[in-house]
């Protein structure tokens, strides 16, 4: 199958939205990720700091891949509501799929974190490296967000004004807390909007989501 018959973007608008997310990740690594890092880590102690450590971690795919899959259980085996149960099963594909591509790209990179900087002056890539040190481009927790987010928004577009702005904030933890660098989450972002639009076109071809689906499109038995 060829990438335009599998995407759900119109290749035009994928083509373009990959050119722009280039160029933030560019000019991001160019002109933006050291200095932010240094303004962060130099306020570290900064209440805003603190309040996005202790959020941070909700980024984890863990809680995105557990709850799907509660959810799923939930509604497809006790509940019997179909619909529900099928966009559970989206975004707990959504994450996974999106999770396995981000774990490959960070090890191929092999980009220091930020943590390195600051310890050893340590800024580059290092290329097909493993360990958590070297593996920061992209951010796995914000590829999660960014993932589950865009989902949601898929599933459920009248929350839409609500998801956003909770996953872009959730995105900006990880730059406030240095753990990553923005060109990391930037590229996060692009990994998983660019899944999930994938996985939602397999989903609508294979007739899980025979329409845009919505809670008041739910098949209940």
């Amino acid at each position: 199958m060829k990438w335009r018959q599998a995407m759900s973007l119109p290749k035009r608008q994928l083509a373009l939205f990959s050119v722009a997310m280039a160029a933030a990740i560019g000019l991001s690594m160019a002109l933006a990720d050291l200095p932010v890092a240094m303004f962060f880590h130099d306020i570290r102690d900064n209440l805003l700091v603190q309040i996005a450590a202790a959020t941070t971690d909700a980024g984890l795919a863990v809680w995105y891949l557990v709850g799907a899959a509660i959810l799923f259980l939930l509604f497809h085996f006790v509940l019997h509501h179909r619909q529900i149960a099928k966009m559970s099963a989206f975004v707990f594909a959504s994450v996974a799929a999106s999770g396995i591509v981000a774990d490959v790209l960070k090890v191929v990179f092999g980009r220091t974190r930020p943590k390195l900087l600051f310890r050893d002056e340590l800024f580059q890539f290092h290329w097909f490296k493993f360990g958590a040190d070297w593996n920061s481009f992209p951010s796995g927790h914000s590829t999660s967000v960014a993932t589950v987010t865009v989902a949601l928004c898929l599933v459920l577009p009248g929350w839409t004004p609500i998801f956003l702005p909770l996953g872009v904030v959730l995105i900006a933890t990880r730059v406030i807390t240095t753990a990553h660098y923005l060109s990391d989450t930037l590229f996060a972002t692009y990994v998983g909007v660019t899944i999930t639009f994938w996985v939602y076109h397999q989903f609508r071809r294979r007739g899980l989501f025979p329409a845009k689906p919505t809670l008041d499109q739910g098949e209940t038995a």
